[in-house]
């Protein structure tokens, strides 16, 4: 199956090495998940992909089952620690800040504001690269044509699927270097939770690109596999109720037990009954 790529002709960014903008943060069980609004998130992010970096920048959104992972996942809580942001996606981050006396700017999930936000769409119109990483290769096609119909112009330099052996550190240093020679400065990387920041995290020092982003099945949504809640959901804060409608055997646990579970520890630890994440910063 050949993949429809475009291999990027894009110049680097030349002059001095950007730095992201320190927006406030409102901790979440240990992890300090930035408050922003998305137009100063995505004109952040913007800047430096237009700028040189010193490094490969993480983007990363957490929601109540993130935190819950945290919680048993060391390594996941620690590679949240080498994010640059960690946006807080869902009513049950919400909830929690606000148990916490703190509000955020927006809900900020990897859906709204890159799959079908301004990031990718000012992508296409600067002729900023990106690079695909995760889900089935028959997915992957799809998920491709499905962006560049969403963003024409959107130069999509490469693409490999999520089944390779993620413990494998040749198999890190391959795809690290097809991202190199496709000049992609974006990373979309859809490999799950908490996978997909695990390996983001440790392969951070050898990834090419300017940005790194963790964005969960957002390349099956996009592709057509897994629909999307209508917007009418969306706007009520109930998308998690949707999917749980449309996969019950497998969600249930997360969102039943999972949200209650994961309130309960907020409730907990401002009483100073509960500590943080295993490993969270």
């Amino acid at each position: 199956m050949s993949l429809v790529t475009t291999p990027a002709t894009t110049t680097e960014p030349v002059g001095a090495s950007w730095h992201p903008v320190r927006h406030p943060h409102v901790d979440i069980l240990g992890i300090p998940v930035t408050s922003a609004t998305r137009a100063a998130i995505t004109a952040d992010l913007l800047d430096g992909l237009r700028s040189p970096a010193d490094r490969c920048h993480l983007l990363f959104f957490v929601n109540a089952h993130g935190c819950n992972v945290a919680f048993r996942d060391a390594a996941y809580a620690r590679a949240l620690g080498q994010a640059t942001w960690i946006l807080n996606d869902g009513i049950g981050m919400e909830i929690a800040a606000r148990a916490c006396g703190r509000r955020f700017a927006e809900n900020l999930n990897g859906s709204d504001l890159i799959d079908e936000g301004d990031v990718l769409r000012r992508c296409a119109d600067e002729g900023i690269p990106v690079f695909l990483l995760g889900a089935r290769p028959e997915t992957l096609e799809r998920a491709i044509l499905g962006y560049q119909g969403r963003y024409p112009g959107l130069i999509v330099a490469g693409a490999h699927h999520g089944y390779f052996d993620h413990d494998d550190d040749d198999a890190a240093r391959e795809i690290s270097a097809r991202i190199g020679r496709s000049g992609a400065r974006v990373l979309l990387a859809g490999l799950g939770v908490p996978l997909q920041e695990i390996w983001l995290a440790r392969h951070r020092s050898q990834l090419p690109c300017r940005l790194a982003i963790a964005l969960g099945g957002s390349l099956d949504q996009v592709a057509g596999d897994v629909p999307r809640a209508p917007r009418i959901w969306i706007r009520l804060r109930l998308e998690w109720l949707f999917r749980l409608f449309q996969e019950p055997r497998r969600l249930w646990r997360r969102y039943l037990l999972g949200n209650v579970v994961f309130l309960a520890r907020v409730a907990l630890r401002r009483r100073g009954l509960y500590g943080t994440t295993t490993g969270a910063p």
